[in-house]
Formats: structure tokens, sequence, C-alpha cells
């Protein structure tokens, strides 16, 4: 934001006191900067490598409004809830590992009220025994994510039954799932709340089996699924309520 003032004349035989300098007009060093960001054509990139366990440290370190790609390389485990909250502008976020495996999370991604696009790749979840009920491996609300050649794999409890979900969007948040995992989860995805969830296959496929709900869609929230994919994402069912549907090539299932 640009603050201009205005010079004031203060006749010393009014009584006036001033008790500041007056402000100066704004200067061509104050406006370049700001001027060049709003001109530029192109978005400028940053790439880190760092450790998964340091990457809340990192987002945290960031400026909530954008103005880079950054792309961020992530190698080990991290046990915590991520989160990933308020960013905008025309930079995004990009999560990935080299290999399918080189970055694991047992607990899930939080994201809330982001604007700015968020990617990630070859990222694997595997939920711990500490998870509470109903913890996703990714969770969107009022914010977009894209998420290619993932891994999801939810917790098998001592008595067989399954834990956790592999993604949940609230709010009209929106995730699309391309050619990716999705193993032994409660239910696969949760769209609620008008969340809208895209499963998308290319040539590469994805997975699916023993889970024990595929698509859960409640208040309005919306699947939708290509022809290839099982229609229960290779679970025992499906449930739809309260105005929530499943789309898949093109018809209500």
């Amino acid at each position: 934001m640009l603050r201009f003032y205005l010079r004031q004349t203060v006749s010393k035989d009014g009584g006036a006191e001033v008790l500041c300098s007056p402000a100066g007009l704004i200067t061509e060093s104050d406006c370049g900067p700001v001027r060049r960001k709003v001109l530029a054509t192109g978005v400028p990139s940053r790439a880190v490598t760092i450790p998964a366990s340091e990457l809340q440290a990192y987002l945290n370190s960031l400026p909530r409004l954008l103005t880079e790609h950054h792309d961020i390389t992530l190698s080990g485990t991290n046990s915590d809830i991520v989160y990933v909250k308020d960013f905008h502008g025309y930079g995004s976020l990009s999560f990935h590992a080299n290999n399918l495996g080189d970055c694991v999370f047992t607990r899930g991604f939080t994201l809330k009220n982001c604007s700015a696009p968020v990617i990630m790749e070859k990222l694997k979840w595997e939920l711990g025994s500490n998870i509470p009920y109903g913890e996703s491996c990714v969770y969107c609300s009022t914010s977009e994510v894209m998420a290619r050649e993932c891994s999801f794999t939810g917790y098998v409890s001592p008595n067989g039954g399954q834990v956790g979900r592999a993604a949940t969007t609230v709010n009209r948040g929106c995730c699309d799932l391309w050619d990716c995992k999705f193993h032994n989860f409660e239910m696969v995805i949760n769209c609620f709340g008008a969340g809208h969830i895209d499963i998308i296959e290319t040539e590469l496929g994805g997975e699916y089996g023993g889970s024990k709900y595929g698509v859960f869609t409640d208040l309005g929230g919306v699947a939708m699924l290509p022809d290839k994919v099982p229609a229960t994402l290779g679970s025992g069912g499906n449930v739809t309520r309260n105005g929530g549907v499943i789309i898949q090539g093109g018809k209500f299932i």
C-alpha cells in the first residue's frame, strides 16, 4: 500500500505546536520496487531442499503474499501435522520428493484459506497409530491443491479396522488427485460442505484397495471419477447424502 501525505502550512502566530516533522513526498526509490512487481510479466522461482521435519518452520518464515514460485524438495519423515494457511498472490507452493518413498508423512496436511496454488508430487503418507478419528492425509478448506503420483495409506488397527481418510475437502475446497495410490482407509475421499475432489488417471494409472468406504459425499460435496477407476475406489461401497453427488463418466452413480 502506498500512503501519500499533503504538505501543510502552520502559522507561527496561530499558537499551534508541531510535534513531528512534516512528511515528505514519496520518491521514485519508494515506488520503484512496487511498480516492478506490478508490471512484471513473469514470476520468479525459488528452489530449496529441506528435510520434511523442517517444512513447517520454512512455511512459517514465508510471507503470506507469495510473489515467487516456491519449489520445495523434501526428504525424510515428518510425524507432525503440516499447516498451510492464508497464502495468496501470484506465486505458488510446490512440495515434492525426487522419488516416491523419499519423503514420508505420518500425519496430515491441513490447507486453509489459500488462493495461491499448492502442488504435491511423489509424496507418501502412512498414517500412524496416533492419529485421531477422522484425520485426513490432505484436508483442504477454501483452498486448491493438486497431488500427482502420491501414495496414501491409512492405519489398520489391531482389530482389523481401517482408520483415516486420504483426502477431505470442505467449504468449497478443491483437490485433484492424479495417478495416486490409495489403501486401507475408513474412507478414501470425503467431500463435505460443497467440497470437490477429482480422481484423475493418465496412462500411469492408480492403485486402490483395502478401504471400508470409497467415496463419501455430504452437504453438496462433489466427487468426480473417470471411467477407468473402480466406482468404489477398491472399497466396500460409497455413501451419498444431503445433496452430495458422485459423477463417473458424466453420469451420477
